[in-house]
């Protein structure tokens, strides 16, 4: 059960996702490192030093600051944020899967999120050295949206990718017939079928942005 259970979006981003680049560095020295963060994925540089990658690829990842949706999506987000979440918290232990986030969360992970989706700034005004930490990452970033997205629109993508000032952005926002299937969403870029086609143009892109790999085989 994650009732009782201690663990927070900080020590995912500042513990794991940090200790996971602590160990590639470590045990490849001399191969190129690149992450692949999808939604938090991406986010996760403001909790960790991602200075030592050689590039990056986000997919549907954005601020989470519930003020970059508009109309209705605002306001069920605001209801979410302020009413839904703490309740549910506090009644269950946790936050159940079945509000639709796909998998129990633990209470401290979820009133944080909830906490950074209120603030104008997201995780930056919560988090100590954030800033800096978004700025240190000084490599190729390229970053997939899509129109039918409503957990990452377009404002929200564009307001993290503000964050990185020194990373060589290249923002790729699909909308219309661009979509592969005509629908990507959140997830459907994982998904088998018509987004295979992005994962061709995923997987070569290091190699027009990065010199020859040193371990002599392509990316």
């Amino acid at each position: 059960s994650l009732r009782g259970l201690r663990a927070t979006m900080t020590e995912w981003g500042a513990k794991d996702f940090a200790g996971v680049l602590a160990w590639a560095a470590a045990e490849h020295p001399d191969l190129p490192r690149i992450v692949v963060g999808h939604s938090f994925g991406g986010q996760a540089f403001g909790l960790a030093d991602g200075s030592g990658l050689t590039a990056a690829v986000h997919v549907a990842a954005q601020s989470g600051y519930l003020g970059h949706w508009s109309g209705l999506a605002r306001a069920r987000l605001t209801l979410l944020w302020y009413v839904t979440v703490p309740l549910l918290v506090k009644v269950f232990g946790y936050l159940p899967h079945w509000l639709g986030i796909g998998e129990d969360l633990p209470a401290g992970v979820a009133l944080e999120w909830g906490r950074w989706c209120r603030s104008r700034g997201y995780l930056v005004p919560h988090v100590e050295g954030a800033t800096e930490r978004y700025r240190a990452y000084r490599g190729p970033l390229l970053s997939w949206s899509f129109e039918d997205d409503g957990y990452a629109p377009r404002p929200s993508v564009e307001a993290l990718l503000a964050r990185f000032e020194h990373a060589e952005v290249e923002h790729r926002h699909l909308e219309g017939e661009a979509l592969p299937g005509g629908r990507v969403g959140h997830f459907g870029f994982f998904r088998t079928g018509p987004t295979e086609a992005l994962w061709e143009r995923t997987v070569s892109w290091p190699d027009s942005r990065l010199p020859p790999c040193p371990c002599g085989a392509g990316f």
